[in-house]
């Protein structure tokens, strides 16, 4: 098992847990919670693993999603999954893996800039 397989692992369940406690809440609490986890958890999956972020996010939505499922049952839990899978995997990883490789492409730049004076 490679290592960003157990990170990925290691983040599913930890955002899993996350899900599993703010069912516990109110609604707006809870939701806020898991949609405030889901925005974090993005730029910390593309920080921790280095080859292929967005791959591994799925497994790390599926893993995260376990508990809904059982906590909603099947026919529930898919639809909490699906939003998982949306709002994790879809756009916070993407967009802050597009936003490192502008932070990147930025640096560049600004390196060639600096050369050329």
């Amino acid at each position: 098992m490679s290592k960003d397989t157990k990170v990925s692992i290691i983040l599913g369940i930890t955002l899993g847990i996350i899900f599993l406690v703010s069912t516990f809440l109110s609604e707006v609490v809870g939701a806020a919670i898991s949609i405030l986890a889901c925005v974090l958890f993005g730029p910390l999956t593309v920080w921790k693993i280095e080859s292929h972020p967005n791959i591994y996010a799925l497994l790390i939505s599926v893993i995260a999603g376990m508990p809904l499922l059982l906590v909603y049952g099947i026919e529930d839990g898919w639809i909490y999954l699906v939003g998982i899978i949306w709002l994790y995997g879809i756009l916070s990883v993407q967009l802050s893996k597009a936003l490192a490789n502008s932070y990147d492409n930025i640096l560049y730049i600004a390196e060639k800039f600096k050369k050329n004076k």
